[in-house]
């Protein structure tokens, strides 16, 4: 009698959920595996703004169908109001080789449209060289609602509306315009590290439904300086990753396959805008679950029936091998040894079969006897994976006595843990002890201890957040103040810069972007889906102009002639001009688009004499 194997109700599951996991991976293009997960379409939220009768009237002197213009990657273009009534066709500009260019444009139409694609064409220099159009990334802006007003840290009860402002820079490949709309649209050029030196010239060309075409003209003359790839930047950015964000949002859960697959791309996006952290937590909600989604633990501690201590760190192994995989490799940052505002700790008690809480304050015989199985156990499994030199134990804005008490402690557990603190004051009295060091942008300290500690081999950044109203990186900032950041950091010697946080989501941020507490998009620069932003774009903008700073610099410091030695004090005097003061009074705008000038000038006369 012959006999059938059966499958089991759980074996069924897990073989469906493989064959999907494999369809995902092998069938579905890559770029799309973050936006599977979402099963419902989310629409742009509707003009909260009640608009003039001047702006509603410019539409009548708006010829019918589409019409667009090269525009200002300075500006967020409204949706609902004509941008202009003339129109550029044609955009030139100057890269390095490696480099990304930045490019918007603008469309309107006083008409409906439905399937308004962008389709670029390759560029093509004198000597019929190529640069491939795969290398033109062409996305809608999307809209989102925001904040009108600067409402500092804290709760926000003062319930003002909201406002629209573009932000999303999408991954959708057509869109519909309704009748008397505006669509930006965003173009990155990726020049190949090895193109051909020239100009280039090529066309972007704008369709929609029944035969509506516009043609804008694209010169670009490639540079044979070299921008490296971001793993090789100097700049050191640290932006704090929340990847239980990611698993709410998608409904999935943590630390599953497709958690995995939808963590991918936003890794691999911000390892390509040169991210160096790792961010892990070691104990249960380090920052008081002040986010929409609180951080969990990725180590789980567990108090043994014998009273003894034992650690798993399976979720922080697999954590930091996938941020390893997609590049970001150079730093492990864990938080935190002191909570934020309490210092509660977690565990399981195998003998309750329960978690409980110890409290324990820093410099007490508790705290010492909670911590010391810990550090002494994760010192050794750091040291079998070969992370322990990388690995820093992290603080966020604590107080000198605090930090004080516990610096001694960790060091004399193994002094081999590095120190990273972020601190809304420049704490002198550590400064030395502190390996990774950030302060907020209105209070970091003088740009001589900055040197002193570059000299030492210390990491120094600084960091925007609820304090300053500009410059920031807000969904209503000018996006100048985001490519800013690079600048100042350039300016006063920064190794780099940080921010919290990459991708600590609001509950619908592809909707709305405010949160209970602080400024509308505080916690996250990047969307779900592995959707970049406006104001993302113009950070990684200035990070790597970061690293054109610093290459000129020292190339004119080699080049002989007083031409290159004014060009270097001019750059030097620029330089001068950054600081948080002076971006109070000149826009963010003026002084980044002066530099970029500037700084052209001076790669084009290196170029020249090369």
């Amino acid at each position: 009698m012959e006999t059938k194997k059966c499958i089991s109700p759980d074996n069924r599951k897990n073989f469906i959920i493989t064959i999907l996991a494999v369809l995902l991976i092998f069938i579905i293009p890559y770029h799309l595996d973050a936006q599977q997960f979402k099963v419902s379409p989310v629409y742009e939220p509707d003009n909260p703004t009640q608009l003039s009768h001047p702006d509603m009237d410019r539409w009548s002197y708006i010829p019918s169908g589409l019409l667009g213009s090269v525009g200002s990657t300075d500006i967020r273009y409204e949706r609902d109001i004509v941008p202009m009534f003339s129109s550029k066709t044609s955009w030139n500009g100057t890269a390095w080789r490696g480099e990304k260019i930045n490019i918007q444009l603008v469309l309107w139409s006083n008409t409906a449209l439905q399937h308004v694609r962008v389709d670029p064409s390759s560029l093509f220099n004198e000597n019929n060289k190529i640069i491939d159009k795969e290398n033109i990334h062409t996305n809608f802006v999307r809209y989102v609602l925001a904040d009108n007003a600067f409402y500092a840290c804290g709760r926000n009860t003062q319930k003002k509306p909201p406002i629209l402002v573009a932000d999303i820079i999408d991954n959708i490949p057509t869109i519909d315009m309704p009748e008397k709309s505006t669509r930006p649209v965003w173009l990155t050029i990726s020049v190949p590290p090895d193109a051909d030196p020239g100009t280039y010239e090529g066309e972007i060309l704008v369709k929609a439904n029944n035969g509506v075409k516009l043609s804008f003209k694209i010169n670009l003359k490639v540079l044979p300086l070299l921008v490296p790839a971001p793993a090789d930047w100097s700049f050191t950015l640290d932006l704090w990753q929340n990847p239980w964000s990611v698993a709410r949002f998608h409904d999935v859960k943590p630390w599953s396959d497709e958690h995995i697959l939808l963590l991918k791309p936003l890794l691999k996006m911000l390892a390509d805008a040169g991210q160096k952290y790792i961010t892990t937590t070691i104990i249960y909600h380090p920052w008081n679950a002040q986010t929409f989604d609180p951080y969990d633990t990725m180590v789980e501690w567990i108090k043994n029936k014998d009273g003894s201590w034992s650690f798993d760190y399976s979720i922080f192994d697999k954590y930091v091998d996938l941020c390893m995989e997609c590049g970001i490799n150079k730093y492990i940052s864990c938080y935190s040894m002191i909570c934020f505002r309490n210092n509660n700790f977690r565990y399981y008690d195998e003998a309750a079969g329960d978690y409980k809480f110890v409290h324990a304050e820093p410099g007490t015989e508790e705290y010492e006897q909670h911590w010391r199985p810990f550090l002494t156990d994760f010192s050794k499994h750091l040291a079998d994976k070969g992370w322990l030199g990388k690995t820093f134990i992290a603080m966020d804005e604590r107080p000198y006595e605090l930090m004080k008490e516990i610096l001694g402690f960790i060091k004399s557990v193994n002094p081999e843990f590095k120190i990273n603190l972020a601190s809304e004051d420049w704490q002198e009295k550590l400064h030395l002890q502190v390996h990774s060091y950030s302060a907020s942008l209105g209070r970091y300290t003088r740009p001589e201890i900055i040197k002193q500690r570059r000299e030492k081999g210390l990491v120094s950044t600084f960091y925007p957040c609820c304090v300053e109203p500009k410059p920031n990186t807000y969904p209503h900032s000018n996006p100048a103040e985001s490519a800013w950041m690079g600048w100042l950091a350039a300016a006063d010697g920064f190794s780099g810069f940080l921010r919290w946080a990459y991708n600590s989501w609001v509950e619908n941020p592809l909707y709305d972007t405010r949160y209970i507490q602080w400024n509308a998009g505080e916690c996250f620069v990047v969307y779900p889906g592995a959707r970049s932003s406006i104001r993302f774009k113009r950070l990684r903008e200035g990070f790597q102009d970061y690293e054109k700073i610093g290459i000129v610099k020292q190339k004119l410091k080699t080049m002989k002639g007083k031409e290159a030695e004014n060009l270097l004090l001019e750059l030097e005097r620029n330089l001068d001009s950054y600081s948080y003061h002076n971006a109070q009074n000149v826009s963010c705008a003026k002084s980044v688009n002066e530099s970029k000038d500037l700084l052209n000038r001076i790669s084009n006369y290196i170029s020249g004499h090369n």
